[in-house]
């Protein structure tokens, strides 16, 4: 079903006679969702807060989302999560927050592999918590799960040309050495189109205060790619 509604919803194949593409997905992600998979709970989700095929409605877009994250969606565990760790929307206070369950959320979601969910925990231990041993723990594993940004935020913090009025400034010991293994790091993510995962990391670059082993610029993913 999944597949099938992606295919409609791009063009990839008709609907069935009688009705339009965007008709025809609602009907099959409504399918999935009283099937309780959590992709249709999502994808309901999704397409009332864009509107796509039914008339937008933010409250029922976040019970879906909401629904889709309980039952253990990456994305909808992301999306509520920074929702929920956000004080502030816009220019008002945020009724819906609550970062307790937002950081469990964002936390389920970076366990699952979602790199920017690791990300805002990071920035989220950075800005809001001032805890710089969880910013590093959580950048690091934005960056082994392939998310680009978090790596460059490495290679920036430990860059000896950081200084404290650059964003990426973090209260580090600079080292030239491991802010030039993420920067590989980030060119492999550029180089894959964003496929990349690092599940080796710390065998590449471990966070401090563990010292750099001997690497010899390879990448696990690519030796697992080369032996299927």
């Amino acid at each position: 079903m999944l597949n099938l509604s992606n295919l409609i919803s791009y063009g990839k194949v008709p609907p069935v006679e009688g009705k339009g593409p965007a008709q025809e997905v609602w009907d099959i992600i409504r399918k999935m969702a009283k099937l309780n998979i959590s992709y249709g709970y999502y994808q309901m989700g999704h397409y009332l807060d864009t509107g796509y095929g039914v008339a937008a409605d933010r409250t029922k877009a976040l019970a879906y989302f909401r629904q889709a994250a309980d039952l253990g969606n990456p994305e909808a565990q992301y999306f509520i999560g920074d929702i929920f760790i956000s004080q502030r929307v816009s220019d008002s206070d945020n009724p819906a927050y609550h970062p307790d369950i937002g950081k469990k959320m964002l936390t389920c979601a970076a366990q699952q592999g979602h790199g920017e969910a690791s990300y805002n925990l990071a920035a989220y231990s950075r800005d809001v918590e001032k805890n710089i041993d969880n910013t590093l723990k959580f950048f690091q594993i934005s960056a082994r799960n392939g998310y680009r940004m978090g790596a460059s935020m490495l290679s920036k913090a430990f860059s000896p040309n950081s200084t404290p009025k650059d964003y990426y400034y973090l209260p580090i010991k600079p080292d030239a050495v491991r802010s030039t293994r993420y920067e590989a790091i980030v060119s492999e993510i550029d180089a894959s189109d964003e496929t990349a995962k690092f599940p080796d990391i710390d065998k590449i670059v471990p966070l401090p205060p563990a010292e750099l082993p001997e690497w010899d610029g390879t990448f696990e993913y690519k030796k697992q790619q080369d032996n299927q």
